[in-house]
């Protein structure tokens, strides 16, 4: 007899077999056991036509829970009580919602993908990430992939370099990083090629930026460069403001200044209101060599120096022709009136038909003593010609001086050669007045060399 023990059933196929529900309620003992002798490989397992469960504690101090079924479920919340949380051996840990797998570390070296099966890196992620916090900590680096192999990777403080960003599906890449410099900018390595600096000044091939922008190398402009302003800032007319013709330790360069009075030791003899100066600066601003040009605003008139090292250098006028130039002026007129025959920024000549005298005027700036030598022919019935030289005192500019007392109001009158030019001086141009008679008309041809 097998001595098998059944309850609600008269066939008990095992020691103990019971049709129906079982209940144990000890109120003796503080704890319910089933105890199993024998072997660590004993289990209590529950089975139905389903499948089954098994609970296997081992004396390798691992207990075992095991379904033939495809997922095992818990209806409450699971706690681990120690804090650890670990896969079986040599499996990986992985983490599944509605059949697929969400979370992934890797068994062999920790790496944790989500929405990746094998991570390559600690942290893999392969969908939008949105980080909400004030600070991102760490001494790795983080790197953010995107389509056809471009990714953003931010290197830590330890690296040499800083936020690396790579194009779309190419091998170019570039590098963004702060030091103790500023922000730098570098291409295909770590060396900064644009400077930022905390004071806003500008660096390209270099690291120093002293000044607003600070360029090591050539550079090559298709547009225009604009600097130089008025109050308003906006000007852009690549002219500056300076008073100071003769200021040690500035720039080459194109100036204007309104005033020149303050300094008019620097600037040329009765420089006054608004000036133009054009400055060729020597590479060390610690002296004073330059070569310099100026003008007024109205006028003509040039003016040209090197300053040797000296603010107060003398300036020399520079001799200048009109546009066009023509050698000589020639001008016929009426001998009965009197008639301007040429002029230009330093003199007018005429004829003066009151008295038939050849007289010049002076311009503002050009007074002073004149040098004259004249040849003049006698009747044409042939009295011998006259030269005179002589010093005219021509002080004021609105005064005519007398060159020659030739009559030109007759036919048989004379002709006359006469020569004029600026005493003491070789920055004006010398005058040759030629005056042809022809009775009642006249000719003037002025040449100016």
């Amino acid at each position: 007899m097998a001595q098998n023990v059944g309850f609600g059933t008269l066939t008990p196929g095992e020691k103990l077999e019971v049709s129906g529900k079982v209940k144990l309620n000890d109120n003796v003992m503080s704890a319910l056991q089933l105890t199993f002798d024998g072997g660590t490989s004993n289990a209590l397992k529950i089975q139905n036509s389903a499948g089954f469960v098994t609970f296997t504690p081992l004396s390798s101090g691992w207990a075992h829970i095991s379904t033939s079924l495809a997922k095992l479920i818990f209806n409450v919340p699971v706690y681990e009580v120690s804090g650890t949380f670990s896969s079986w051996n040599s499996s990986n840990l992985s983490f599944t919602t509605n059949g697929t797998t969400r979370m992934t570390i890797l068994n062999s070296n920790g790496n944790t993908g989500i929405g990746v099966i094998n991570p390559t890196f600690k942290l893999d992620v392969n969908e939008d990430v949105l980080v909400q916090g004030n600070n991102v900590y760490g001494t790795g680096s983080l790197v953010l992939h995107g389509d056809g192999g471009g990714f953003v990777e931010a290197k830590s403080n330890s690296s040499t370099y800083g936020l690396i960003i790579r194009e779309y599906n190419s091998s170019d890449w570039g590098n963004i990083e702060v030091d103790a410099n500023g922000l730098n900018f570098g291409y295909l390595n770590d060396a900064s090629h644009l400077l930022i600096k905390s004071d806003g000044n500008v660096g390209i091939g270099n690291t120093t930026a002293n000044y607003k922008l600070e360029v090591t190398g050539d550079v090559r402009m298709s547009g225009d460069l604009a600097f130089g302003y008025d109050a308003s800032y906006n000007s852009h007319t690549r002219t500056q403001t300076r008073q100071n013709a003769g200021a040690m330790g500035g720039r080459s360069g194109f100036y204007q200044t309104s005033d020149p009075t303050p300094y008019s030791a620097n600037w040329p003899a009765g420089a006054g209101s608004w000036w133009h100066l054009i400055d060729v600066r020597h590479s060390n601003t610690g002296n004073n060599y330059a070569m310099q040009f100026a003008a007024s605003f109205w006028g003509t008139d040039l003016y040209f120096r090197k300053t040797n090292n000296s603010a107060s250098q003398a300036w020399s006028r520079v001799k200048t022709i009109a546009e066009n130039p023509r050698p000589y002026s020639r001008t016929t007129f009426t001998s009965t009136s009197t008639t301007t025959v040429y002029t230009d920024s330093y003199i007018s000549i005429r004829y003066n038909n009151s008295n038939a005298y050849i007289e010049f005027q002076p311009k503002s700036g050009h007074t002073g003593w004149w040098d004259c030598f004249s040849i003049s022919e006698g009747t044409e019935s042939g009295t011998s010609p006259e030269s005179v030289a002589i010093d005219i005192n021509a002080s004021s500019t609105s005064s005519w001086y007398t060159l020659n007392d030739v009559d030109a109001s007759t036919r048989n009158g004379p002709g006359a050669s006469i020569w004029l030019a600026k005493e003491s001086s070789n920055a004006y141009s010398v005058y040759h007045i030629i005056l042809l008679e022809h009775g009642t008309y006249s000719t003037v041809i002025v040449e100016v060399k």
